[in-house]
């Protein structure tokens, strides 16, 4: 049982591409961390700028799993035998 767990992981489981799309995403938030303290040091309109942050934040978010689906359903199951 184990052994087939950790086959299940090994095919499923994108751990490179993961890292390289995390290491991204993780860039970008710091970026929009960044600009929301550039935004509250000029005293920009706090919802205004609060509303567009937050819409930066979810395609971010949603770059990231449209990224992962990419990777995910190019690859296909391979049955050993």
């Amino acid at each position: 049982m184990l052994a087939t767990a950790a086959y299940g992981i090994r095919v499923i489981g994108d751990f490179e591409g993961s890292a390289r799309r995390s290491k991204r995403m993780a860039a970008d938030i710091a970026a929009l961390i960044a600009a929301m303290e550039a935004d509250d040091a000029a005293g920009t309109d706090g919802l205004a700028a609060a509303q567009e942050r937050a819409r930066q934040a979810a395609d971010i978010m949603l770059g990231d799993v449209a990224s992962w689906r990419v990777a995910a359903e190019g690859r296909t199951l391979a049955i050993p035998g």
